[in-house]
């Protein structure tokens, strides 16, 4: 085999690792399908490992949930001023939960540093749909719901 056609393989299989065998056509079938479940109030859990392999439970503390939210508290003044208020939010969702679960340490790119506490693309789409869920149940989403 050539190096060209090596590379591709590596590549193609790599890629892989994100896509999922079924289509998912809503948050439900999706985070059932990483068996995890949607959160209530402040408890929400946590994926790591790479594909969900290691899901945390966590509950977040009142004052860290205002640190967390406080970038959209104040009613967003459109849909495009919402998700640039949500970019803040979910960074501060990754400090103070990567904090409890250690996927503080996660290095960014997926499979170049292994460990429990490494994240892949699975790992942060599912967070951030279970986020974006807590967000939601709070009435935090004005121009948005998860899908």
């Amino acid at each position: 085999m050539n190096r060209f056609a090596f590379l591709l393989a590596t590549v193609c299989v790599l890629c892989s690792g994100c896509t999922s065998p079924q289509r998912q056509e809503d948050y439900a079938s999706y985070i059932k399908y990483y068996k995890v479940e949607p959160p209530t109030d402040l408890t929400t859990q946590s994926c790591r490992g790479y594909g969900c392999r290691i899901v945390d439970t966590v509950t977040i503390k009142p004052r860290d949930w205002r640190y967390i939210t406080e970038p959209i508290a104040r009613k967003p003044r459109s849909a495009v001023d919402e998700r640039e208020r949500l970019r803040w939010v979910m960074g501060r969702f990754e400090n103070v939960i990567g904090a409890m679960t250690g996927t503080s340490a996660d290095v960014p790119g997926t499979y170049l540093e292994l460990g429990d506490e490494q994240q892949d693309c699975a790992d942060e789409s599912v967070n951030t749909t279970l986020y974006l869920l807590m967000l939601q149940n709070h009435g935090l989403l004005r121009y948005h719901t998860v899908g």
